[in-house]
């Protein structure tokens, strides 16, 4: 069981669950997936310290692994909100991932590794992160205003896309243009 890599067992857990989704079972479903992202970001990722090189990328994504645990919560223990935690599940998890991810590529085969210890843009896009995470939580509350709430979130995560397109494919372009 120790051989199998961790890209393995995500992989199991997520096919697991989408095959009790289409059951009756969804809740259950749930609730594994939560459980077992929960198990795969605590015990391996070790979510509950701080990452161990304190650059403004690591802490970026170390903001972003935490989206992962609240929206399969919200999926989990708050039925009800499902397609909300969903939300937070894929904006802030997935959608920060792939643009940290990407930004790591970008910068290994670019301008190099010295652009990760910058503040700016990984600050900033973990700030509109967090608050689209708001805006997106909020109609759950005041749902009055619920198409303001959400149209806040819209606005922030484009400016998150707005900010990343700015700042890194300009990095992209000259690292095609060499």
């Amino acid at each position: 069981y120790k051989v199998i890599p961790l890209s393995m067992k995500i992989i199991f857990i997520f096919l697991l669950f989408s095959y009790l989704g289409g059951t009756c079972l969804k809740p259950f479903g749930a609730w594994i997936r939560f459980v077992g992202v929960f198990w795969i970001l605590l015990y391996h990722w070790k979510l509950f310290c701080q990452p161990k090189t304190r650059t403004p990328m690591a802490r970026a994504l170390f903001g972003a692994s935490w989206f992962f645990l609240i929206g399969l919560g919200i999926q989990a223990i708050l039925p009800v909100w499902t397609i909300d935690g969903e939300h937070i599940l894929f904006i802030g998890g997935f959608g920060m991932m792939v643009l940290l991810i990407s930004s790591r590529v970008i910068l290994a085969h670019g301008p190099g590794k010295a652009s990760e210890k910058d503040w700016f843009p990984y600050y900033p896009l973990l700030v509109l992160a967090v608050l689209t995470f708001f805006f997106r939580l909020f109609p759950l509350f005041w749902p009055e205003f619920r198409w303001i709430w959400l149209t806040g979130a819209a606005f922030s995560w484009a400016l998150v896309l707005l900010l990343w397109g700015v700042s890194f494919l300009p990095k992209i372009c000259s690292s095609i243009k060499k």
